[in-house]
């Protein structure tokens, strides 16, 4: 963090505040503290391939690190379970399902008002016929 603000100061721009950033080295050392917490060592941990960085590069390992970084958090869902009483990776064996019941009995009434319909019926028209958008109704 020091060296980001004392970069911004050279350029006389003001520092970025703690409460912005999140250090992810010290939440990895937090969460794995007896391991490596390289960015490769982390990305072996997770399972995150990493195979195509052979020189450090800065965009590259921000894009990994923010993988690492939702996987930390336990942001990532492995699967989307609908059955009642089912844990992560267990199977049912009841025939409790959860099944989608079908059309709402009572439409949800449009968040669009008459001013968003006609903006975007104008928008559409001047992208002629071969726009997508004139393929939907916005009411729809």
């Amino acid at each position: 963090m020091g060296f980001i603000n004392a970069e911004f100061a050279r350029l006389g721009l003001p520092p970025v505040s703690n409460d912005l950033v999140t250090d992810t080295l010290s939440l990895a050392r937090r969460k794995h503290p007896m391991g490596p917490n390289s960015l490769d060592a982390l990305c072996r941990r997770y399972g995150i391939d990493n195979s195509h960085r052979t020189k450090h590069g800065a965009l590259l390992d921000s894009e990994l690190l923010a993988e690492v970084y939702i996987e930390m958090i336990g942001g990532r869902q492995a699967a989307l379970g609908l059955m009642s009483g089912q844990s992560r990776g267990e199977v049912a064996d009841t025939d409790e399902t959860i099944v989608p019941t079908g059309q709402r009995p009572h439409p949800l009434p449009s968040r669009l008002s008459d001013a968003d319909v006609a903006s975007h019926a104008a928008l559409v028209a001047k992208m002629g016929d071969k726009a997508i958008w004139a393929k939907y109704d916005p009411l729809v």
